[in-house]
């Protein structure tokens, strides 16, 4: 048996994207005893690539008004970035045969009066939406849509890549130790991957809630609800227009939204339920004036957005496990609907100089 290599480090870094990665980076601003653990670099924003075309396919942008924006220094990757051009197409007054229960999120919206809210809810959380409430959702469409809302300018892809994947390989930010973690011992703050023993002050944990909890041998209390999401990759046959992001709010259609992160290459998600396959492109390739399109991938992300269970549940989790030195960074590992810039950042830099 190949004998355990013991590591100590005041924090480490948990996971393999963009999260983990500006977690790395602050931890190192305040101390040079940090560790960054994780599998696949990349997470989501791991680049695609298809003949001699390389891009992001997911729609992951930054804000150019928020403090991490500025903190890491994005505007020197974004000198050619445009500005990410969003439309609604469809009518979303058409919701179908929408039917909802009292306290559920489309009885929500339907409250605030947010029709085209209601209409996207159905086409991401499917039937769910009108039968019960889901609060990580309503809190994301109160932050993003209500009366109090801020005006943010969303940077788009340069090149093809994400302005947040180009400060990682700028930096050159990837984990340090490559693989997947087999034990994690909480209560003596010990993190083992492969032959190595990590022991640590801090663990920033950047990997899902549940992920967490189950490598950690903790039986969840909680009922985690999450949502999927499907693409598909198309290489169309003429240029379309990088950075266009267009949502399809008419309810009869297959289409979430659809967003060109490069020209030529169209991504489409599809809404709940619905699958590449039986789909007819016609009205979405006349849309974008395109004759003709070839499929180039079927994408999935099983869990892309937690639904559930409440923010005060999931806080009790959060406080248990900052107890024992770890802190949660990221949408999926603090189980809340947020975006990257929506990170309380300054919270993690705090937790790392404490």
């Amino acid at each position: 048996m190949v004998p355990q290599t013991a590591v100590r480090v005041n924090v480490c870094v948990f996971g393999s994207g963009p999260a983990a990665a500006i977690s790395a980076w602050m931890a190192r601003q305040a101390t040079s005893s940090v560790l960054w653990v994780g599998g696949e670099w990349g997470g989501l924003l791991r680049p695609f690539r298809h003949g001699c075309a390389t891009f992001n396919p997911f729609p992951v942008f930054p804000v150019r008004e928020s403090p991490v924006y500025h903190r890491l220094g994005l505007h020197q990757y974004a000198a050619d970035a445009s500005d990410v051009q969003a439309h609604e197409w469809g009518d979303w007054r058409d919701k179908a045969d929408a039917t909802w229960l009292p306290k559920s999120l489309l009885a929500y919206q339907a409250a605030q009066g947010a029709g085209r809210g209601m209409a996207r809810s159905l086409k991401l959380f499917g039937p769910k939406a009108g039968e019960r409430p889901l609060p990580l959702v309503q809190a994301k469409f109160t932050a993003h849509y209500g009366p109090e809302r801020p005006q943010w300018t969303r940077v788009g892809y340069v090149k093809g890549l994400s302005v947040y994947t180009h400060w990682m390989l700028g930096t050159s930010s990837r984990p340090d130790i490559h693989g997947a973690v087999s034990r994690l011992d909480l209560p003596r703050r010990v993190l083992s991957i492969g032959d190595v023993d990590i022991a640590y002050d801090l663990l920033i944990a950047c990997v899902p809630l549940p992920d967490l909890l189950k490598v950690a041998g903790m039986v969840p209390q909680l009922a985690f609800d999450s949502g999927e999401a499907r693409f598909s990759v198309f290489c169309a046959a003429e240029f379309t227009v990088a950075n266009h992001l267009l949502y399809d709010d008419r309810s009869d259609s297959p289409f979430y939204r659809v967003f060109v992160p490069l020209e030529q290459y169209v991504i489409v998600q599809f809404a709940a339920g619905r699958t590449p396959e039986s789909v007819d492109y016609t009205r979405l390739w006349e849309k974008f004036g395109v004759r003709m399109a070839n499929w180039v991938a079927d994408l999935h992300v099983p869990t892309a957005y937690p639904l559930g269970p409440d923010g005060a549940a999931i806080e009790t989790t959060r406080s248990d496990l900052r107890a024992l030195g770890v802190v949660l960074c990221g949408r999926l590992a603090e189980w809340r609907y947020i975006d990257l810039h929506e990170v309380d950042w300054g919270a993690i830099r705090a937790a790392v100089e404490h």
